[in-house]
Formats: structure tokens, sequence, C-alpha cells
């Protein structure tokens, strides 16, 4: 089969998405030395993508044509067209996406609804909030992966970790300062969680500036001895801070997936998670869950983990096990599968 991999969301700054797509297409190169592929991009996108060989789509011939984010061209000669969504979130909540981003949102999936022959989604969730939108038989679910950089760590190298930042007890929530994922809810909670257990911190790493952010940071201002926020931080950081941390919290409204939990699960790190959206697709049976709208059921999730032992040490072999049931190479293996399923029709 000869493949177009449209790859244009990779000239931005890292995100989940940016994640998911590296991720993916590395671990489609990887096994199928069968297929022929071409990286492609808006024209204009070209610049910011140097890291990879990327090739114009115009006047060529495909098999398959696959938009990793939606974005299927109008002239495109491809005899199955094929996109990826990762989630819907913004046709149903308003206030998660300011007006005019989520107008460009609704004219960008109006057009890749109109163009594609198949979907690709995330999870489950996504696939019922698509189901009413185009045919459902045509939507295929495929679960994100996670790096095998991602792991548990010798204990020597988190003890150094900590010490050359003076860590000490700590959870942490790793994500987009934002409203969707309810960075007030987790304030709220913290601030319960450190009248029980006054030495505790909260670090946050990731974007600090989504939308309506500003007076989720006013919210931060009493906290500032013990709230660490941290932007920038490398794979490499990450995975230490995953290690090093003794909770995982993730009480989001609304998830695509929840790639951050996929991370500290195979980090070995306890997780607290909102049962809602797509998120228990993938924390199963090895996450905790909590009510994202009651900071008092988030903050008593979580004080269920951080003060029984046993209980940690339980969820960390869950959480392992668990992680281990995804990976891209498998999921790039079920893409190809359904690639070639839907060209046989």
């Amino acid at each position: 089969m000869k493949i177009a991999l449209e790859i244009s969301s990779l000239a931005y700054s890292l995100s989940g998405i940016q994640v998911y797509i590296r991720n993916f297409m590395e671990s489609l190169l990887k096994i199928d030395a069968a297929n022929d592929y071409l990286l492609t991009a808006k024209i204009q996108k070209f610049s910011k993508l140097k890291t990879y060989k990327v090739t114009p789509f115009w006047f060529r011939r495909f098999d398959v044509f696959h938009g990793f984010d939606g974005f299927i061209p109008n002239a495109i000669f491809a005899t199955l067209r094929s996109a990826v969504i990762y989630d819907v979130i913004f046709l149903k909540n308003h206030n998660f996406n300011s007006p005019e981003e989520r107008k460009r949102m609704i004219k960008k999936i109006n057009r890749v609804l109109k163009r594609a022959d198949i979907l690709i989604v995330p999870s489950a969730d996504t696939k019922r909030e698509l189901s009413g939108l185009f045919r459902p038989e045509r939507i295929f679910v495929i679960y994100g992966g996670c790096s095998p950089r991602f792991a548990p760590l010798p204990d020597g190298k988190i003890k150094s970790f900590r010490q050359k930042y003076n860590l000490g007890r700590f959870i942490i929530f790793v994500g987009v300062i934002t409203a969707r994922k309810n960075i007030s809810g987790l304030i709220k909670a913290f601030r319960i969680i450190r009248e029980k257990i006054p030495e505790i911190k909260l670090v946050i790493a990731g974007n600090h500036s989504g939308f309506g952010s500003a007076p989720l940071h006013k919210m931060m201002d009493d906290l500032q001895n013990d709230l660490i926020l941290l932007k920038g931080v490398s794979e490499e950081e990450l995975v230490l801070l995953y290690n090093s941390a003794e909770l995982f919290i993730f009480p989001s409204f609304a998830e695509g997936f929840g790639l951050p939990v996929l991370e500290a699960m195979s980090c070995g790190t306890p997780v607290v998670i909102s049962g809602i959206s797509a998120l228990p697709e993938v924390g199963g049976d090895a996450a905790v869950y909590c009510d994202p709208c009651n900071p008092d059921d988030i903050a008593l999730k979580a004080l269920s983990v951080l003060n029984d032992a046993d209980k940690k040490d339980e969820l960390r072999k869950r959480g392992l096990k668990r992680a281990a049931e995804f990976s891209w190479e498998k999921s790039a293996q079920k893409l190809l599968e359904i690639w070639e399923k839907n060209l046989m029709r």
C-alpha cells in the first residue's frame, strides 16, 4: 500500500496530541516494512517540521491518506481517507474553549466528517459522542500507548532526584492549567488534603496558560509555599517526577483518552482520577475514582491512598499490570488491520 501520513500538528508545541502522533507514526514505520509511507503536511508547516522528511501530497495517488489530527485535503487522490478525532468535548461543553477556538474546531470537524471514509478515535467514550454525527460502523477505537521510557526507576536514582530538588512528600498533576482539567477542584481538594497532611506539596507540571487559566492562578495565591508549578518539563524529568510522587491525581471533567494516567501507572505511581468521560477506559481496575464535581470526594479518595501503605502498594502493582496492556506497537498493528479491511470493501 501507498500510505500518506499527515503530520502538520507536530509543528506545534508538545501536548498530548503531539505525543500521540509522534509515537503512533514512529511505531507504524517501525513495525511495517511492507508498505510505502510518505510523511506530508500543510505547506505552511514545512519550515517547522525540519526534523521529519515531509513531502507535498499534491498530484499523488495513495491507497490510504491518514490525517493524524483530523485534516484531510479537499482534493486528495486516495482510495481510503482516514482521520483521527481525539475528542468532541467542545460540542457539548461551551465553557472549556474560547468562542473563537470553539468556532474553529466546529468548522474543522464538519470538514473531516464530510471528507473521511473512516474515523479513528482514542476511546469508546469519544465514539459514543461521535455516533450521532458519523456512521458508527465506520468509527474505530484505538487506544493510545506509552513510551517504554515511562517505567519504574531504581530507588537510588529517585533518591538523588528528590535530594537535588529538595522534594519531600508530594502529589502530582500533569496537564494544562485550564478549566476543563478541573484545576479549581484540584486546588480546593488539595487545601483539604493539606489540613490532614501539612507537609505534603502539590506539583503541577504542564502548560500554565490554557483557556481560563487567569482565575485559576489567582486561586493558587495562598498556596505559594505548598505548590510547585513546572513548565517545559522534559520527558526524562517527567519520568523522574512520576516515580518520585506519592500519588498522581487527575480530576479532569472530560478527556478523549488520558495519556498522563497511563504514564503514571507505567511508572508505578498510584492514581486517583475522575470516574467519568474516557478515564475509566484507561484506569480499569487499577485506579481510585473520584467525583470531579465534588472537591471533598477528590480529597477523600486521595487521602484514602496517601494514608494507606498497603493500598498504595496494591495500586502500584495493578497500575503496572494495567499499563502493560497498552502499547503503541499494538495500536499501530490494529490501525494497519483496519486500513486493510476497509480497502477491501
